[in-house]
């Protein structure tokens, strides 16, 4: 059966929170780290480590893994920068998390509050979105961070503060502090998604003008009104002259006439 978490002591919860980033080992978990397989694995999940990085959409996930011995204290946290866009996103919104016990039990955690928390020395502000304490079954426990959106998180496991101590799967160790700050300053982006419909309608609508330069141009259409006009115009002059001719030879005969009635 699922392991079920209970709810932190609120006294406990708040000894905590001043030195959060000070008592917990930081470690990077970087957007390729989404399996049990390549993500981050600590042999002894009772040392305390902060796990910072982002999910860039909804079901994005960043997997960890922790080992435990029966009886072990299992302590988690999940948090967010107290910043936008974070600080700013509703409830649904809000990253979760989901945690496979040796035994095969997966329990979901959702947000359940927002506690929020200065650290004063990095001068960063977190909040506190749930806090969780039960005791540990012996074996591996794996901690998937699953995103509702675009969101920077924290997760914090283990109260024991030990530094250095040897982990897996963890791509930079040295980062510390520095990659923290980086994390810290820098707004998590949405993945990029191309519609699967951009490269028909490229396809579609790019030959489009093709055919135009095939079609007659738009000047021939006045070339021909301009030639019927011309016709037209040559067909009145013609008549004119016409009726000019017959009135001159009209007016000859009459001459004519009027020449022979004299003699």
């Amino acid at each position: 059966m699922p392991i079920k978490f209970l709810p932190l002591l609120v006294a406990v919860s708040i000894a905590f929170h001043p030195l959060s980033a000070l008592a917990h080992d930081p470690i990077i978990i970087t957007d390729d780290q989404t399996t049990p397989a390549n993500g981050p694995f600590l042999p002894d999940g009772t040392v305390s480590f902060a796990l910072y990085g982002s999910v860039a959409q909804p079901g994005d996930t960043r997997v960890f893994s922790a080992g435990f011995v029966e009886g072990d204290r299992l302590h988690l946290s999940l948090l967010i920068p107290d910043l936008p866009p974070e600080n700013e996103l509703s409830t649904e919104d809000l990253p979760y998390l989901t945690v496979l016990d040796p035994l095969g039990g997966l329990t979901e955690l959702r947000p359940d509050r927002r506690t929020t928390f200065a650290e004063p020395f990095s001068g960063t502000n977190y909040v506190e979105l749930l806090d969780v304490i039960d005791v540990a079954l012996d074996g591996v426990y794996t901690v998937t961070v699953v995103g509702s959106g675009p969101a920077r998180f924290t997760v914090s496991i283990g109260d024991l503060e030990t530094f250095g101590t040897p982990v897996e799967g963890v791509t930079d160790r040295s980062l510390g502090i520095g990659g923290v700050m980086d994390w810290y300053d820098n707004p998590p982006r949405a993945s990029a998604v191309v519609p699967s419909t951009t490269s028909s309608t490229s396809s579609t609508t790019d030959p489009m003008p093709a055919p135009a330069s095939t079609t007659p141009p738009t000047s021939l259409p006045e070339q021909t009104s301009s030639g019927t006009h011309n016709d037209s115009n040559a067909g009145i002059v013609a008549v004119v002259a016409l009726v000019i001719i017959a009135v001159i030879g009209i007016g000859l005969a009459a001459r004519r006439r009027g020449r022979s009635s004299r003699r």
